[in-house]
C-alpha cells in the first residue's frame, strides 16, 4: 500500500507537470504505464 505522503506528492506533481504539454503526455504515460 502507498503512504498518504506519496499520494500527496503525486498530486503536486500532476498539478505542476500538468501546466505543460510535455507534462500532460508524461502524466498520461505514467497513468497508462501503471
Amino acid at each position: 500500500m502507498k503512504s498518504p505522503k506519496t499520494k500527496n506528492n503525486s498530486n503536486l506533481e500532476i498539478i505542476f507537470v500538468g501546466r505543460s504539454n510535455v507534462g500532460k503526455s508524461s502524466l498520461i504515460r505514467c497513468l497508462t504505464g501503471r
